[in-house]
């Protein structure tokens, strides 16, 4: 089953809601969608979602097609996924389970922050 996810650029507080179509939501998906964990939890990714969830863009347009973006963990925060039954779960934040375990990463590696 699809669902959507809350995305918030912070250095505008501009948040877009975007459907990941191609993805089910599962046992992994919040892994997957947190910081330090997932594929999902990298600024890289975040900033594509976030982009396209501004709508589609003309085809030939290459900032659509070949957005080149910066790994990272503080400029996009997924605020939360939201199911088609209309159930929230919080992605960045102390409800996810995986939370303390990136406070507790970033405590070894400040670099990261």
């Amino acid at each position: 089953m699809s669902y959507k996810i809350a995305i918030r650029k912070n250095a505008t507080g501009e948040i877009r809601v975007y459907e990941l179509e191609r993805c089910d939501w599962d046992d992994a998906s919040l892994f997957w969608l947190s910081r330090g964990q997932g594929n999902f939890g990298c600024d890289c990714n975040r900033e594509l979602e976030f982009v396209r969830a501004g709508g589609p863009g003309p085809e030939d347009d290459p900032y659509w097609n070949e957005l080149e973006t910066e790994c990272g963990h503080e400029r996009f925060d997924i605020l939360y996924a939201e199911l088609p039954d209309g159930s929230r779960h919080e992605v960045d934040g102390p409800e996810n389970p995986y939370w303390a375990e990136w406070l507790e990463y970033l405590t070894r590696h400040p670099e990261q922050a």
